[in-house]
Formats: C-alpha cells, sequence, structure tokens
C-alpha cells in the first residue's frame, strides 16, 4: 500500500457515523478504559491537579475543548465554575447536555469544531485533554492555539497534553486484520477491519490506518494520525503561539516528567 500524504483525512465522517459515535460514547464512559478518555480515576486526578493549578474559584470560567460527554466540565461546574464546552460529536453532547440537565448543572456545550472558535478575551482557563492536540497537522495546531490565545483574557491559563515516542516504542510497524462476524466497533454489520501502523520518522508522526471492507466488498479508509512530541517541541510550539510556559509534567494530573515518560503536559498562561 502505498503510505497516505501527511495528515490526509478519512474517507467517511469518524465522529459523526451513528454506529461509530455510539461506540466512542461507551469508551468514553467505561470508567476503567484510557481509550476515548482517560479511565475515571484519571480524569478525578487531572481535575483536581487542574482545579488547584489554575487557582479556579466559583464564578471562574473554563473552556472545555473536546468535550465529548463532558467527563471534566461536570466537576468544574459542581464547583461553580462557568463551564463552556465544544465538541464535534453531537451523540456525545446529547449524553452530556441530558447529565447536566439531570444533575443541576448549568452548563454551556456547543456542537462545534473547535478550530472555528471565535470567542474574545471571555475565559479565565481552557483545556485541552486526551492528547487532542497530536492529531492535527502542523497548520492546525497553529491556528488553535491563535484561536485559544484570543480566548482567553490577560493572564489565562491553558493546558494539553500530547503523546511522545515513547508510547509507540516497539509498535513503529504493525499489521493485522480480523473478522467481526457479529458487528463491531466499525459497523453494526458484519464487516473485515485491516490495520496497520505506520511510521514518518523525519516528521515524527504516526498512523493508524483502518481499512474496514464491508459485507458488499466496498472498502473505507479510516486514517487516525499522531504528532509524537519532545518536551522541546511542545514548549516551542506554544512559545511561538505567545504563550508563556509555566509548568511541564509527564502528564495532567501533574505526574513529573522524566525521558521516559509517555506523554507530556504543559502549563502555559496568556500574558497580563
Amino acid at each position: 500500500m502505498t503510505e497516505p500524504i501527511l495528515f490526509a483525512p478519512s474517507d467517511a465522517p469518524f465522529w459523526d457515523d451513528p454506529h461509530i459515535a455510539s461506540q466512542m460514547l461507551y469508551a468514553h464512559l467505561d470508567p476503567n478504559w484510557d481509550a476515548a478518555s482517560y479511565n475515571h480515576q484519571t480524569i478525578a486526578a487531572i481535575y483536581t491537579f487542574l482545579g488547584e493549578r489554575f487557582g479556579l474559584q466559583e464564578g471562574s470560567s473554563i473552556l472545555d475543548l473536546g468535550c465529548g460527554p463532558g467527563l471534566y466540565s461536570v466537576k468544574f461546574a459542581s464547583d461553580g465554575v462557568k463551564v463552556t464546552g465544544f465538541d464535534v460529536s453531537k451523540n456525545s453532547l446529547d449524553y452530556a447536555r441530558g447529565y447536566a440537565e439531570s444533575h443541576g448543572l448549568d452548563i454551556t456545550y456547543i456542537h462545534q469544531d473547535y478550530l472555528t472558535l471565535d470567542i474574545q478575551a471571555a475565559f479565565d482557563a481552557a483545556v485541552l485533554i486526551s492528547c487532542d492536540y497530536g492529531v492535527l497537522a502542523p497548520e492546525r495546531r497553529s491556528n488553535l492555539l491563535a484561536r485559544v490565545y484570543r480566548a482567553l483574557r490577560p493572564g489565562g491559563w491553558f493546558a494539553l497534553d500530547v503523546f511522545t515516542h515513547e508510547k509507540r516504542r516497539g509498535q513503529e510497524i504493525t499489521k493485522d486484520w480480523s473478522i467481526e462476524a457479529q458487528g463491531g466497533f466499525w459497523r453494526k454489520q458484519p464487516h473485515i477491519v485491516l490495520s496497520e501502523t505506520i511510521a514518518y520518522p523525519d516528521r515524527d508522526v504516526y498512523l493508524d490506518h483502518y481499512t474496514i471492507v464491508d459485507v458488499d466488498g466496498s472498502q473505507t479508509h479510516y486514517r487516525l494520525w499522531e504528532q509524537a512530541f519532545d518536551r522541546l517541541a511542545l514548549v516551542t510550539e506554544l512559545e511561538n503561539a505567545g504563550f508563556l510556559v509555566q509548568d511541564v509534567y509527564a502528564s495532567l494530573a501533574g505526574d513529573p516528567w522524566t525521558s521516559a515518560s509517555q506523554s507530556v503536559a504543559a502549563v502555559v498562561r496568556k500574558p497580563s
């Protein structure tokens, strides 16, 4: 197979496919699974650490980018923080809105790509969690950072995490296939899954490439990209966007950074 062009899109929608969206929501809500979201113990640790690190108080405002079903939003809102969540998955937002309503939480959820965010100096803090930043092509990352910068008030906080090469060590090139006779993650009906990981070592990029063969023989290619970072590369991108880097960790729960860390997380501020 010819290697796809870097950051080439999938053949079909991923987040808006009804069946895939239902599978993603299931993964988000599994309390023990580091899949679509971190496991719920890690989520609690991240919420506690960032809430304290940002110094959020009742009435503070936070922007939850890629909020999914609102796993972090509800925790911040429970402390009286004003939360606005953005996500492209209508299915996840339907769940998030229903949960907030049933628990009496006033959270604003917006069904919109955060790459089109257009808000001026409205938030005390923003978060982008679960290494979402690394799925974006370089120009899209620059666009996102500029939009987050504008959305923050002077002195506002921003935290995000990304994967390092250590997460992929030993997995640079893999191939596999399976027959999903009863349906599975990608399709409700029977299908074949051909999976391959492709490394682009000169660009620090990895591709998880899934080819789905349906019962009629048609094929759909799903391309899940991942930019790997080291500490310096992440800090450089954030500083080039105008942010002041405050601290770098191994995770957004505040774990100390080491060269063996599988992720790197940064806490930054917009200048006052």
